[in-house]
């Protein structure tokens, strides 16, 4: 609660044998509750008490805050500034902080803070939660007071609670948590301490000594080991939490793993990651480097790895923990659906709705794409564009659609087929064309009346009405500004 120069204000020097005042305990409790920021925001200070001119000035704001919380409400509808707090006063205030405030502790793993929009992600029991804070939220390091950027990620934390909101955020370690996999080169032991060497290769000329914790639990080939079973060259994965070793696990030199699925592939750097799934829980979750020069078949063909994807089945060999042969097989697929979204960026994904269930897959570089007959892209597709597409395991291979080309330079006018009111668009079949026209609304601009004038909501359009769109076109979207619709 109390910052440094508090100290000196409250309980330094002989002030600490003083009484305290209600107005200092208003100053205390608001600090207490979080609540100071908001409290000096408040220019707008509206005091019932009849001796509120009798307050000092400086803690107006304060006096505010408490009564407006129901935490102090004076006596005879005065605030009593100047008079000291008793014992029993102190409990009453107290327990209705505890009672307004329902503060709570969770113990998680911190692994993210978005300043944006004010939050933080903490991992409870395997799930990731997040909880909002303010700017009188308090961010701590093993108990010392830091700025919120300087909170390391992928601690363990201590949060404190005031409902669902972040009062207080205490990070219990400087060192974040670390997987670190490499070649076992040596180890040193003192004081029973173990300090193991670990080279990133085969090959590497330099390496690193890891401190691990006392009693480290040790596992070579899927058993519990000693220091003693691991020999030089072996592969070896270190877990670090607080700047000290964890766990250690070591297999052999070269391990097969079948029969596992391809969770993720991800970039690391210029590294690439696959995580993977086995019913082995030696390999279930891990995370493996594919090497630069890795030999890829698929369905036991030659093939390379562009062409391995999510949920593929998948036979790996290790050499050293480093994947560096796959064998993979897709399930191959069609559907034909909505689009829901699209998201263009390094790995490319398209949601698309079909038969009431959405499903996500992924976009590989070479995938074929077909606007009307033609070649196209992904920047000529639009939500609500009805689709085809092949595909093998969660990757889609062919992406096929037919798209209306009309002149909309006077508008668009026809029949109603499809009427979206979740993504803001109608389907309009234009009279001469074979395929329904796609016209989107906006938030806010989009102005809808019926054929006397009378202004309607966007979701009285039904199936069957006739409509005249007027509007323009951004990025091949018609945007509707007025929509006149004739009711069936």
């Amino acid at each position: 609660v109390f910052t440094a120069s508090d100290l000196q204000t409250y309980i330094m020097g002989d002030l600490k044998n003083e009484p305290l005042s209600r107005g200092e305990a208003a100053v205390i409790i608001t600090k207490a509750m979080g609540g100071e920021g908001e409290a000096t925001k408040n220019t707008g200070v509206d005091l019932s008490y009849t001796d509120s001119t009798s307050i000092p000035r400086n803690i107006l704001q304060y006096v505010q805050y408490v009564t407006d919380k129901g935490i102090m409400i004076g006596t005879d509808n005065e605030f009593r500034a100047s008079d000291s707090v008793t014992r029993s006063q102190i409990a009453v205030m107290l327990s209705r902080v505890d009672e307004k405030c329902a503060y709570s502790f969770i113990n998680g793993k911190l692994v993210g803070i978005d300043d944006e929009a004010s939050t933080i992600s903490v991992i409870v029991d395997d799930k990731t939660v997040e909880y909002p804070y303010s700017e009188d939220t308090m961010f701590t390091v093993q108990g010392d007071y830091v700025s919120m950027s300087s909170i390391p990620e992928k601690v363990e934390a201590v949060i404190q609670l005031s409902g669902d909101k972040a009062v207080s955020v205490d990070a219990l370690s400087t060192e974040p948590e670390q997987t670190i996999t490499g070649v076992f080169s040596s180890y040193t032991t003192a004081d029973g301490i173990i300090k193991i060497v670990v080279k990133e290769s085969t090959t590497a000329s330099t390496s690193q000594t890891y401190t691990c914790i006392a009693n480290v639990p040790i596992t070579y080939k899927s058993s519990p080991a000693s220091i003693r079973s691991l020999k030089s060259g072996d592969p070896v994965t270190l877990e670090l939490a607080n700047g000290r070793v964890q766990s250690i696990v070591s297999g052999e030199k070269i391990e097969t793993v079948t029969g596992a699925t391809v969770q993720a592939i991800d970039l690391d750097g210029d590294d690439v990651i696959m995580t993977i799934s086995s019913a082995n829980s030696a390999f279930d979750g891990q995370k493996y480097k594919v090497a630069g020069d890795v030999v890829v078949k698929k369905s036991n063909r030659a093939s390379d790895f562009s062409n391995v994807y999510v949920g593929d089945k998948v036979n790996l060999t290790l050499r050293y923990g480093v994947i560096t042969e796959i064998n993979a097989t897709s399930t191959y697929g069609s559907a034909s659906g909505t689009i829901v979204s699209i998201l263009i960026a390094t790995q490319p994904e398209i949601t698309i709705r079909v038969d009431g269930k959405e499903k996500t897959y992924q976009i590989p570089q070479d995938c074929a794409i077909t606007v009307n007959q033609k070649e196209g892209s992904l920047y000529d597709f639009r939500v609500g564009d009805n689709v085809t597409v092949t595909t093998q395991s969660n990757a889609v291979t062919k992406i096929q659609t037919s798209t209306a080309v009309i002149n909309t330079e006077g508008g668009v006018s026809g029949t109603v087929s499809a009427v979206n009111t979740s993504y803001g668009f109608i389907s309009v079949q234009v009279e001469g064309s074979d395929i329904p026209y796609t016209v989107f609304k906006t938030a806010n601009n989009t102005t809808v009346i019926t054929s006397k004038g009378k202004t309607v909501d966007f979701k009285s359009i039904s199936v069957g009405d006739t409509v005249t769109c007027t509007g323009t076109t951004t990025n091949g979207a018609f945007v509707a500004t007025l929509i006149i619709v004739n009711q069936k």
